[in-house]
């Protein structure tokens, strides 16, 4: 029965596993998260009226957690229609991240569910399953570094499954901490930590090879907080909590070293100083625009009129972004201070339940280990953008410790999963522990099983229909350049479902081949769809079919979207004198 909680159990790790390693460079235009986020959304969607019903009589924790959570989708929703960016791009994410509201609403999702689903024997089978997902994307990353990868990437880098340097760097640091914890901590066989060390090293030698800190910054910070646990255990509170304080501190510096402040400035690393410039231009989206932001997943559209004048000298006016580079100033300055808020809410739940069980030294060993994941999730947030693959196991990492606060070491549920794992006859007597199911443990009638089914089949398939529309349009405009069919190119770039990028790269393609009309018609289209589209009016401008009305007006728009670039205005002011 689909309402089962072993079918949720098993579904909500398909999700991290999917949402992970899934890709499909053969046929979309984006190959990495399109798949990504219509796997994520239509698992959610399924795994949503679940969820809600079974968190009656959750403790007072659980519904901060929930109430802050429902709370932060109403929030951002409300964002999305107050903006004026384009509805469709806040709902599914912009081009190239997919990052938008149904993207975070599948993560609140899914770390609900967790919570839910969270148990001593749960929390160890999740983690032996993102162990083996880090094993294939370090086993793919391998292929890639020794150039034997099946795949012909338009670029040959290491990647993995994640489309980015940073993002496999990430998370080959957030599955070393589980390497490290068994290898260092854990009682295992010494073969098995030999094996252990040597997927270690080979993590390390690619993060290395790709030159991204940021597995190394996420690893650092899980395995302090391992080591905090473990001198907690066999020391004290005080030595814990002092050789916490000063590894987190010393981390801390180093990482400002590399954004040139502070005493470790010879740390200084030219990518962290461009993210600098970033986060400037999105607190400034969000002190000026406090309560709802600029639009989900819209930063982009106005990064260019919220950067300052050392982000245009630091390279040069022309290196833009559309992402803040930090997953909370990302919330903030697209969907306002509010929902910012309520997102820091579960965060900061999380981090009370891990403090409270380091105090009262209570967790078991995959409990420690799934709390160090979220403190190396929480520095990938605070450094890059919040790529689906890598972050669904954040926000799982996040429900698990949550759901932990109920089940910890020594509880009756571990006592009963022990005993049901070795004696199969044997029932095993009631939990002292809530179940966190409506349907199961009780006598509630079959219909109501089957009505709950229904809906969550019913649900999944809506959702996946509209964002199946998002991978069918990149599917269709990717076969329709292909084969130089630009009359179909055209047609789909007019479709409501098609984003930005999409016309983009239809008028590009049109003007290349001699039907300027066409592209300069459709660049006019992109515009009236969202005012804020630097190409858009960059080609208008550049068209020679373009009246001179239409370049004044292409003119005056580029200088109010980007005002502190003097390129653009020795280009532009000669048209509206």
């Amino acid at each position: 029965m689909w309402s089962k909680r072993s079918s949720i159990e098993s579904l909500t790790l398909f999700s991290g596993v999917g949402a992970t390693l899934i890709i499909n460079p053969w046929f979309q235009l984006d190959p990495i998260n399109i798949p990504k986020m219509v796997l994520l959304v239509a698992t959610a969607a399924f795994l949503a009226p679940w969820t809600l019903i079974s968190f009656r009589g959750a403790s007072r924790l659980e519904r901060i957690v929930f109430i802050s959570s429902l709370l932060f989708v109403l929030a951002s929703t409300i964002a999305i229609f107050i903006s004026n960016v384009s509805k469709t791009q806040q709902i599914w994410g912009t081009w190239g991240r997919s990052t938008g509201l149904a993207t975070y609403t599948a993560f609140i999702t899914i770390l609900l569910t967790s919570v839910i689903i969270s148990s001593f024997s749960y929390r160890r089978k999740a983690r032996l399953i993102f162990e083996r997902v880090g094993y294939l994307v370090s086993g793919y990353a391998l292929m890639q570094w020794a150039e034997i990868d099946p795949i012909d990437w338009s670029q040959k880098v290491l990647v993995s499954t994640l489309g980015n340097i940073n993002f496999m760097s990430s998370l080959l640091g957030m599955a070393s901490i589980s390497y490290v914890s068994r290898t260092l901590f854990e009682s295992c066989a010494f073969h098995t930590k030999i094996f252990y060390l040597s997927v270690i090293t080979l993590n390390l030698m690619l993060i290395l090879s790709s030159e991204s800190i940021q597995g190394i910054a996420v690893l650092l910070a899980g395995v302090i907080l391992r080591v905090t646990f473990f001198l907690r255990d066999r020391k004290s509170f005080r030595v814990s909590g002092l050789f916490f304080v000063l590894s987190a501190s010393t981390g801390l510096m180093g990482f400002l070293g590399t954004a040139s402040i502070g005493p470790f400035k010879f740390l200084s690393q030219e990518t962290v100083l461009y993210r600098t410039d970033y986060w400037r231009a999105a607190l400034r989206m969000a002190r000026e625009n406090p309560w709802f932001g600029v639009g989900f997943d819209s930063y982009g559209d106005f990064y260019r009129l919220y950067r300052d004048e050392s982000a245009i000298l630091r390279t040069g006016p022309q290196r833009v972004t559309n992402a803040a580079h930090n997953i909370f100033l990302d919330v903030g300055s697209g969907a306002g201070l509010i929902a910012l808020l309520l997102f820091l809410m579960i965060f900061g739940v999380t981090l009370y339940i891990i403090f409270s069980a380091f105090s009262k030294n209570s967790f078991d060993e995959d409990s420690i280990f799934w709390s160090a994941l979220f403190i190396g999730f929480i520095v990938f947030c605070s450094i890059s953008i919040n790529q689906i693959g890598v972050g669904i196991w954040g926000f799982i990492a996040m429900g698990l410790v949550i759901g932990s606060a109920r089940t910890s070491v020594g509880s009756e549920e571990k006592l009963e999963d022990q005993r049901s794992s070795f004696s199969s006859k044997k029932k095993p007597g009631p939990s002292k522990v809530r179940v966190n199911t409506v349907f199961e443990g009780n006598k509630k009638s079959q219909s109501r099983i089957y009505i709950l089914g229904a809906t969550q089949i019913s649900i999944a398939l809506i959702v996946s229909i509209f964002a199946g529309q998002q991978a069918r349009v990149d599917i269709s405009l990717r076969e329709a350049i292909r084969n130089r069919d630009l009359d179909v190119a055209y047609k789909i770039s007019f479709s409501s479902t098609a984003q930005d990028q999409h016309r983009e790269i239809t008028f590009a393609r049109l003007a290349e081949l001699g039907r300027g009309q066409d592209a300069l018609r459709l660049a006019m289209r992109t515009t009236h769809l969202n005012e804020r589209n630097w190409q858009g009016w960059v080609f208008i401008i550049s068209s020679e079919l373009s009246s001179y009305e239409e370049k004044r007006e292409a003119a005056l728009k580029l200088l109010e979207l980007d005002p502190k670039n003097s390129l653009v205005k020795q280009e532009v002011l000669p048209l509206i004198r």
